[in-house]
């Protein structure tokens, strides 16, 4: 007869088979998380992509009024536009000659901006009218207070016109028109600025206003992603960072502040990695630099401090020796001590 397995062995197989029963849905449920987790940082990536510069485009629609299109640059914006390998609709705005951009994505959105092109002439007789100020508050209650740019083209082709108007015997120009000067125009321009928040960009060619409202579109575009740039930024320690392939990295450790040191000596003209890293050896960062020049009793003394550091350059029997200087010395004096905002560094005071 086979043996009965003793209640103290049953139990600890019993035991150990729920312990392995345990450990694969651990195993299971860490693997679905995993899964879980990696289709959303997926979805995050695809999400963002369209905000990236070489995506982004693709992904905004530019809405241009109709009457734009009758105007004498309306085919160079459209032309512009195609160029930048991104979506245009001509539609009928609210208000006439308004340009508005909207993002496409899972909830399509405007942007906050609307582009308002003016004619020189429409531009300067609202001025003259006093009605400016009216006219963009218009703009802004329209499109639900929107930040409102001010294109006005062909402004000085006006003026001169108005001048020349102005000089003729048999003018029908209105007294507030006659009366109009620069001054005027550019206070008004000022007080756009100030009390309704809107910039004026004055254009006379068509050329550059199709340019304008392609950079502008191009800008739109690319604004989320440089908003999420600059929250990254700012969230980062006392140092900037940069994109550059030039920039230093410095890490919270304070590692790389000597590369960046020397290389902020480098920015010199004629200043070699064998200078910068001379004066570095005896000054290890710009504040034991700046506390030395404190002790100095006079101004000349803090020109000549680095004027007899020794440089190597080259090694073996080939390696030769030389000074920093005193004219790079006098720079950098002036560099940390100048209190003068003019001061160019390339005609410092002789010794």
């Amino acid at each position: 007869m086979a043996r009965k397995k003793e209640p103290k062995q049953t139990q600890l197989v019993e035991d150990k088979l729920k312990e392995k029963q345990k450990k694969a849905a651990e195993v299971l449920k860490k693997k679905k998380e995993e899964a879980e987790l990696k289709a959303q940082k997926k979805q995050i990536a695809d999400s963002l992509r369209k905000f990236k510069p070489g995506e982004c485009l693709k992904h905004l629609t530019t809405r241009l009024d109709i009457s734009l299109t009758q105007e004498s640059y309306g085919n160079d914006v459209l032309t512009n536009l195609d160029t930048l390998d991104t979506k245009y609709e001509i539609i009928s705005q609210p208000l006439p000659a308004t340009i508005t951009w909207i993002r496409d994505g899972n909830n399509s959105c405007e942007e906050n901006l609307v582009l308002v092109i003016l004619s020189g002439e429409k531009f300067v007789k609202l001025i003259a009218e006093m009605k400016i100020t009216d006219e963009v508050n218009k703009f802004k209650r329209t499109f639900s207070n929107k930040r409102i740019i001010l294109v006005i083209f062909g402004f000085e082709f006006y003026m001169t016109k108005l001048k020349k108007e102005k000089c003729s015997k048999t003018n029908n120009l209105s007294s507030a028109l006659k009366n109009l000067t620069k001054s005027d125009v550019e206070l008004a321009m000022i007080q756009l600025q100030l009390v309704c928040k809107c910039n004026c960009k004055l254009l006379e060619t068509r050329a550059d206003v199709a340019l304008h409202v392609q950079q502008v579109t191009k800008s739109v575009a690319e604004m989320p992603f440089r908003l999420e740039r600059q929250k990254l930024e700012e969230k980062s320690d006392w140092h900037a960072s940069s994109d550059s392939k030039d920039c230093v990295k410095v890490d919270r450790l304070g590692n790389g502040l000597g590369r960046l040191w020397r290389q902020q000596i480098c920015q010199f003209n004629n200043v070699t990695l064998d200078i910068s890293e001379a004066i570095a050896q005896v000054y290890k960062t710009p504040t034991s630099l700046i506390k030395a020049y404190e002790v100095c009793s006079s101004r000349r003394e803090g020109e000549k401090l680095l004027a007899d550091i020794t440089v190597r350059r080259g090694r073996g029997p080939s390696a030769s020796t030389r000074t920093v200087g005193k004219e790079l010395s006098k720079k950098i004096y002036y560099l940390y001590n100048s209190r003068d905002p003019e001061q160019h560094l390339s005609h410092v005071p002789e010794f």
